[in-house]
């Protein structure tokens, strides 16, 4: 499990996943594929999951963050000779748009293609991860 742990590990900091899978023992000729059987067992689910509780990342504060984003807004200004004469506030439709594509696949509603789909999602999950905390401070 320590080989796992440190393949998870370095998928969240943002590491190259064949990379690391090659640092960790993993043959350089099938470490792509065995990393991304790795990351579908069930026990690295779970300890991805932890990783998330640990971090105050629970599924609440998930859904919380999610709801938040989906009703994202923007705030447009309209100047006059450099002055702002009226400002108006609209969906922000790319972010939204963003939040739903990640819902989707987070709930298994949106796959990718089978190549590389583990990598993506790993790196996504990684995403999320990075930027809740730099929300959080």
């Amino acid at each position: 499990m320590l080989r796992r742990r440190k393949i998870i590990e370095a998928c969240l900091e943002g590491k190259p996943l064949k990379e690391t899978a090659i640092a960790v023992g993993l043959s350089p000729r099938s470490a792509g594929t065995q990393v991304s059987q790795i990351l579908k067992e069930p026990k690295v689910q779970q300890y991805f999951a932890e990783i998330l509780e640990t971090e105050g990342l629970s599924d609440k504060i998930l859904a919380e963050k999610l709801q938040y984003l989906l009703n994202a807004r923007n705030i447009i200004y309209f100047q006059h000779k450099g002055r702002v004469t009226d400002e108006r506030d609209v969906p922000a439709h790319e972010t939204q748009r963003k939040t739903l594509e990640l819902i989707a696949r987070l709930k298994g509603h949106l796959k990718e293609a089978d190549r590389g789909s583990v990598d993506v999602q790993v790196n996504l999950m990684g995403l999320v991860v990075q930027a809740l905390k730099q929300d959080q401070d």
